[in-house]
């Protein structure tokens, strides 16, 4: 009865981190293809073999570091990353059109169009969801079996006390 417990309790911890570690990588990406946020002009100054992004798909691509500024003129990030440009997209000291969206260090291509990357992010938080109402389920029925065999009166209920075969 404790074994199951345990596992539903697991399974609903591990669904819900899941989804905590799920939401910051899609939300930015989400909010650029959406056109929420600051518009402005990145211009590229370097770039780099290794890549900027977040994730395996953007680790392995080159990209561009350079500077932002926003149309209106409230908003400069003298080195931010420009997210999902390869290095035969610009060329230093070019301007292209950008969406700062608050995450700090990188900016996306304006008007920017959701990578088939952020349906993999999708699906995980979805799974995530799935695990934890299924663990909640699972946690909840465990729970109350384990209280109706201690209100039956059976002293083999508790952890670690056996029963005779």
């Amino acid at each position: 009865m404790w074994g199951q417990t345990i596992v539903a309790f697991v399974c609903l911890l591990a669904g819900g981190l899941l989804m905590v570690f799920t939401v910051p990588w899609v939300q930015p990406e989400l909010r650029a293809s959406r056109g929420e946020g600051d518009i402005g002009v990145f211009t590229a100054v370097e770039t780099r073999a290794l890549g900027c992004g977040r994730g395996v798909r953007r680790m392995s691509n080159p990209c561009w570091r350079g500077e932002f500024h926003s149309t209106d003129g409230h908003r400069y990030l003298p080195r931010v990353w420009l997210a999902d440009s390869g290095v035969g997209d610009i060329s230093a000291g070019q301007k292209r059109q950008a969406i700062d969206v608050g995450h700090g260090n990188q900016v996306y291509p304006y008007p920017f169009v959701a990578s088939t990357a952020v349906l993999g992010w999708v699906y995980a938080l979805i799974i995530g969801a799935v695990i934890v109402v299924a663990s909640l389920v699972w946690l909840v029925r465990s729970l109350r079996r384990l209280r109706r065999t201690r209100s039956a009166g059976h002293p083999s209920s508790g952890p670690g006390i056996t029963r005779p075969i």
